[in-house]
C-alpha cells in the first residue's frame, strides 16, 4: 500500500461549475432555470444552463446583459469564438485571474451551493481564491464588504483562513491549489485512506482474519516520499474466510433497510496531494464522505469506525485541513475508548516541521521514520488485541447507537399518531358543526295529513268548529240521525 507525495496542477474553477451543472439530470436543470433571481451570479448560472440545454440565443442575451461585467464579458467572448459545444467551452472558458471575476465566480458557487448541486469545500476554496489584497486589489470599503459576505457564506471560522492571504497579490496566484514556494497549496478536501487488511467482524464471532493473520506482523516503511505497508503471505486454508469486501451489519438481519456500517483495522487521513498511486485502499471521498453531509462528521465517522487513525504530517497539512480536522480529532481524543489512537506520522521527506504541528496535535506522540526503532514501533501499535478491543468497544456503541435510533424512531412515529389522531378528531368535530349548522339554516317543519290523504300547507289549516247550546251532534259526511221535535211543554210533563 503506496502513497505518493506530489503537488497537483492548477485547479480549473470555471470549468468545475460547469462540470457540476452537466452531472444535474436535465429535469434538474430545467426547474434551476425556472428557481434562478435576476443578479449578475445567477444570470451567468442561468446561461450556462441554457447552453447545456443548446439553446445558445437565449444564453447569449443572458450574458449580453451584463456585459460590464468581467467574468460575464469573458464568459461571453468565449462563446462567440467558433465554440460548437459545452465541451469546448469549459476547456478554454478558464484563463482569467481578474479579481472581479474570481469575486462573481466565488458567488456563482455560493448559488450552486444553495440550490445543492455544490459540496461547501469548494465554496470555501472559491472565496479563498478571491479574497482581495487590501493593499491593492481593492480599497478598504471593498475589503469589509467582502470579508462580512463571506463570513455570511462560509462562516465567521473563514475569517482566520482569509487572513492568512493579506500580503499577497491574486494576479501573482496562478491557483490556491498549485504549490509554490511562497504560497501553500490547498486541496479541495481531505481524504482517508485505508489497507486491505481490515480487521473484519460477524456478529457474535470472533475477530475475523482477512488477507493477514494477527499473529503475522505487518511491516511499515517509509522510503523517502513513499509510505509503503506490506504483510507477509498468507498460507491458504481450506476454511473460506470474508474477503476484504464483507464488513459489519450493524442493523440485525430483520431491518435490511439499515445501512451498512463498516469497521476497519486504521485509516489514514492525508492532504489530496498525497494521494494514493498504488493498494486496494478506499479514498476518504468514495468511502466515508456523503453529500449533504458536513465534513467534520464524515471525518468523526472515519475515526469512530476504525481502530487506530493515522495523520500523515506533511508540509500539504495547512491551516485549512486543521479546520476541518481539529473537532473530530478533539472529540476522539477525549474519548477514553479513542485515548491513544489517533497517530501522527512523519514521513523522512517532506514531513511537516514540529513548531508547525497544529495545536491539538501537540500532546500526542508521534511516529517519525528517521527513527531507528520506527517499524518496531508500528508493529506495536498495531497488535491484534488492541485492534480485537477497539472492535468489541465499537460493536458495543452500533448497539446503543442502534437502540437510540429505533427509540427515535418510535417516538417521532407515536407523536406522528398523535397529531393525526389529534387531527381526526377535529375534522369529526368540525364536520358534525357543519351538519348541526346546515340543519338549523335549512330545516322543514314537520308536514300534517289532511283527511282525504294530502298533506296541509302551512297556509291550508283545518277548520274550527265552535259548538254552542246544541242537542244533538252529527259528524261525519252522509251521516243520517232520527230526530223527534218535541215542544217545552212536553218535555217537562215527560219529565
Amino acid at each position: 500500500f503506496q502513497f505518493n507525495l506530489k503537488n497537483q496542477g492548477s485547479f480549473d474553477y470555471m470549468k468545475e461549475v460547469i462540470d457540476l451543472l452537466l452531472k444535474a439530470p436535465p429535469q434538474r436543470l430545467c426547474s434551476l432555470t425556472f428557481q434562478l433571481g435576476p443578479t449578475i451570479e445567477e444570470d451567468i448560472v442561468h446561461a450556462l444552463c441554457l447552453f447545456i440545454q443548446q439553446r445558445v440565443l437565449q444564453a447569449l442575451e443572458k450574458l449580453q446583459a451584463h456585459s460590464k461585467n468581467v467574468l460575464a464579458k469573458h464568459l461571453l467572448e468565449k462563446w462567440q469564438r467558433n465554440t460548437r459545444n459545452i465541451e469546448e467551452y469549459k476547456v478554454h472558458c478558464g484563463d482569467f485571474q481578474e479579481s472581479e471575476s474570481l469575486v462573481t465566480l466565488a458567488r456563482v458557487f455560493k448559488v450552486l451551493t444553495q440550490h445543492g448541486l455544490c459540496d461547501r469545500d469548494l465554496l470555501y476554496l472559491a472565496y479563498k481564491r478571491a479574497f482581495p489584497c487590501e493593499s491593492s486589489d481593492s480599497n478598504v470599503l471593498e475589503y469589509n464588504h467582502f470579508i462580512e459576505e463571506a463570513k455570511q457564506v462560509c462562516g465567521p471560522e473563514i475569517v482566520e483562513l482569509l487572513g492568512t492571504f493579506t500580503n499577497f497579490k491574486l494576479v501573482n496566484v496562478p491557483s490556491p491549489l498549485q504549490s509554490t514556494s511562497s504560497v501553500p497549496s490547498f486541496p479541495s478536501h481531505l481524504e482517508i485512506s485505508l489497507p486491505s487488511t481490515d480487521v473484519l467482524a460477524t456478529p457474535g464471532s470472533s475477530i475475523t482474519r482477512s488477507q493477514s493473520d494477527p499473529s503475522i506482523k505487518p511491516s511499515f516503511n517509509l522510503h523517502g516520499q513513499r509510505l509503503e505497508f506490506k504483510f507477509p503471505n498468507q498460507p491458504t486454508e481450506p476454511t473460506s474466510k470474508p474477503s476484504p469486501e464483507e464488513s459489519f451489519e450493524a442493523a440485525p438481519q430483520e431491518e435490511p433497510e439499515q445501512e451498512e456500517v463498516k469497521f476497519y483495522s486504521f485509516v489514514i487521513l492525508h492532504a489530496q496531494q498525497d494521494d494514493i498511486i498504488k493498494g486496494d485502499g478506499a479514498t476518504f471521498s468514495n468511502e466515508f464522505e456523503v453529500p449533504g453531509k458536513y465534513t467534520i462528521s464524515c471525518i468523526e465517522d472515519a475515526i469512530n469506525n476504525s481502530a487506530f487513525t493515522f495523520l500523515l504530517l506533511t508540509t500539504n497539512f495547512n491551516s485549512f485541513l486543521e479546520m476541518k480536522t481539529n473537532s473530530a480529532l478533539i472529540n476522539s481524543i477525549q474519548n477514553p475508548a479513542k485515548r491513544d489512537t489517533v497517530i501522527p506520522l512523519l514521513p523522512q521527506s517532506n514531513a511537516m516541521p514540529k513548531e508547525e504541528f497544529p495545536m491539538v496535535l501537540k500532546t500526542l506522540i508521534s511516529l517519525m521514520e528517521s527513527n531507528k526503532h520506527f517499524e518496531k514501533k508500528i508493529q506495536q501499535v498495531l497488535n491484534p488485541k488492541r485492534i480485537k478491543c477497539q472492535r468489541e468497544e465499537w460493536m458495543k456503541e452500533q448497539k446503543v447507537k442502534m437502540l437510540k435510533e429505533r427509540q427515535e424512531k418510535l417516538k417521532i412515529s407515536n407523536q406522528q399518531q398523535v397529531r393525526e389522531n389529534e387531527e381526526y378528531r377535529n375534522m369529526i368535530m368540525l364536520e358534525q358543526q357543519r351538519l348541526s349548522l346546515f340543519n338549523e339554516r335549512y330545516s322543514v317543519p314537520e308536514q300534517r295529513v289532511g283527511p282525504d290523504g294530502r298533506p296541509w300547507s302551512q297556509q291550508q289549516q283545518p277548520p274550527q268548529i265552535n259548538i254552542t247550546n246544541a242537542r244533538y251532534i252529527i259528524i261525519g259526511d252522509n251521516s243520517q240521525m232520527a230526530v223527534e221535535l218535541t215542544t217545552e211543554a212536553e218535555h217537562k210533563e215527560d219529565t
